[in-house]
């Protein structure tokens, strides 16, 4: 069995269609997946910046610390005990000291100096990075330092304002100086421009805020796994973490649903492929309920036809106008059909009747040509030389344009015609007409196309100039075989001595395919010409003392050569 045309070319369009969706959607899935992984990269990067940047920065308190520790006076007289004004003194001047390390370095976010045997102490607090709730707190606790009778001794703790600190202390005999690094303000800044919430978890810190973040995250089982990073999903969030120097977690938790990995391009491409599968489906019900359905009634309807077990095209309700055109178009052919029956056998009946009547119609011309016989016969009789001669001459002319509804004739045979044309003229009129032809014997066989010279004769004598031409006028035919890339070609030229063409009739006939004006004959020629031989056949007018028409025309066609024979 056939398969319908239509019904398959439906399938494979939508086919192909739904295929592109598909690529277009694991396109769009794979930007999705290529989006998050870079954005888990990305804060992975950003926390692995925040841990080299703290690590960085704890290490340059330190040498600052440990520089003052070790080298500078103030702090070894506060450190073995003077008189209260020695110790006033050296103590501001430490404090100068540190305030100028502080504005050298944006590291130290503040410092404290306590000192003397009532522990008085001094302290200078960046307030961009450090709120004023938490100094006091951060004075508190490095008074009541665990580490007291230590060297040097860091601790790491988180404050209620949710801001987690590093504590670098110094301590020798009555003085301690101790460097206070924000962690908190370095992770910020590392994941500035990320969507979610950076907070620093301190596993060994009791505080309650750490706590908190310890329980609500669950990180006590995602780091006792071991490692020093992680991804974890929870809560409708990722949670991302990487381990810093000193027990330090960055923790960075993001938040969004998946459609914030999207770019708005990549959302609308998404959508629009959706739409477009749905719409694909909906559009290929709609088309084969519509389409393709009748069309396969058309179908089986014109097979039927075909098949001659119907004659009549019954009533389809089709949706659309082409269709119903359609439907209604093959109404109106089957009733053609039908009528066309019936008017085939009139015909035939009067054909009989029309071949009477032409061949009627053809015995007339040949009753002309009969009287001319006669005439001729009677100036026989009566010794008029001239007349009989005339008499003939008409003949050959009317002769000639009896077969005038061929399109082709033997070139010897168009030059005959020429002769007895130009012979008829020089009777008829005062002004005599000379016509040489040049051309070799064996091109009188080329079948050319009828009156192809003639016309052109007939032209240079009826529109020649009389005061232009008085002694008479002189027409030359030129008819050569010519070697072109092509093959060989016939080239005929007629010219004449009189005007000439006008120059705005020049432009006219020379225009391809154009046969406006008022040189009927002319243009004639060139229509059949056109018609006869296409590209092949070449043709040019212009003025070389007098008017010049030229044909190139090719070898025969089948069709002329059938005519011919």
């Amino acid at each position: 069995m056939k398969k319908f045309l239509g019904k398959a070319i439906l399938r494979i369009a939508l086919t192909g269609y739904m295929g592109l969706l598909f690529l277009l959607l694991f396109a769009n899935i794979n930007m999705l997946r290529n989006n998050r992984q870079d954005t888990r990269n990305g804060i992975m990067e950003s926390l692995e910046s925040a841990v080299e940047r703290i690590a960085v920065n704890l290490n340059t308190v330190n040498n600052i610390l440990y520089s003052v520790y070790m080298d500078n006076d103030d702090f070894g007289l506060l450190a073995g005990g003077g008189t209260e004004a020695e110790e006033y003194s050296a103590a501001y001047e430490l404090n100068n000291t540190l305030w100028m390390q502080q504005t050298a370095n944006s590291c130290l976010d503040g410092y404290y100096i306590i000192y003397g045997r009532d522990a008085s102490a001094l302290y200078k607090i960046n307030p961009e990075v450090i709120p004023e709730e938490d100094r006091e707190t951060l004075k508190q606790v490095i008074r009541n330092d665990e580490g007291t009778g230590q060297i040097t001794y860091r601790f790491n703790l988180c404050l209620e304002s949710g801001n987690c600190y590093t504590v670098i202390l110094y301590r020798e005999g009555q003085v301690m100086i101790a460097g206070v690094c924000c962690l908190s303000d370095d992770l910020r800044e590392a994941v500035s421009g990320k969507k979610g919430d950076a907070v620093i978890w301190l596993p060994e810190d009791e505080s309650g805020n750490n706590r908190e973040v310890e329980r609500r995250l669950k990180l006590r089982e995602v780091t006792g796994s071991g490692g020093d990073s992680f991804i974890r999903f929870a809560d409708g969030k990722t949670i991302y973490g990487r381990e810093g120097s000193s027990n330090i977690w960055m923790i960075f938790c993001e938040e969004g649903a998946i459609w914030s990995y999207f770019t708005i391009s990549q959302i609308i491409t998404f959508a629009i492929t959706l739409i477009s599968a749905a719409a694909a489906v909906v559009l290929y019900r709609y088309l084969r309920r519509g389409i393709v359905k009748p069309i396969y009634q058309f179908v089986n309807v014109m097979e039927k036809i075909q098949a001659h077990s119907q004659d009549a095209i019954p009533d389809m309700n089709m949706k659309f106008y082409e269709l119903d055109l359609m439907n209604v178009t093959l109404k109106n052919m089957v009733e053609e059909i039908r009528n066309q029956r019936i008017q085939y056998y009139e015909e035939r009946l009067n054909r009989q009747e029309a071949e009477l009547k032409f061949l009627l119609l053809q015995l007339k011309p040949h009753f002309f040509l009969n009287c001319l016989k006669t005439m001729n016969a009677m100036c026989v009789d009566a010794g008029m030389v001239e007349m009989q001669e005339f008499i003939l001459k008409t003949a050959e002319h009317l002769r000639y344009f009896l077969q005038i509804d061929r399109k082709t004739i033997r070139l010897g045979s168009e030059l005959d015609f020429v002769r007895n044309y130009v012979e008829l003229q020089n009777m008829l009129t005062s002004r005599k007409t000379e016509c040489e032809i040049l051309m070799e014997e064996e091109l009188e066989e080329w079948i050319v196309p009828v009156l192809c010279i003639q016309t052109f004769v007939e032209n240079s004598i009826k529109h020649v100039d009389p005061d232009y031409c008085v002694s008479g006028l002189s027409i030359r035919i030129s008819i050569n075989s010519l070697m072109t890339e092509w093959g060989e070609v016939l080239d005929i030229m007629v010219s004449d001595s009189g005007q000439g063409y006008p120059q705005e009739l020049l432009t006219a006939l020379n225009e391809r395919y154009s046969y406006e004006g008022n040189s009927v004959g002319i243009n004639n020629i060139k229509r059949r010409c056109d018609l006869l031989y296409g590209e092949r056949a070449e043709y040019s007018f212009y003025n070389l003392d007098g008017a010049v028409s030229e044909l190139l025309l090719p070898p025969e066609t089948s069709e002329s050569r059938e005519e011919e024979t």
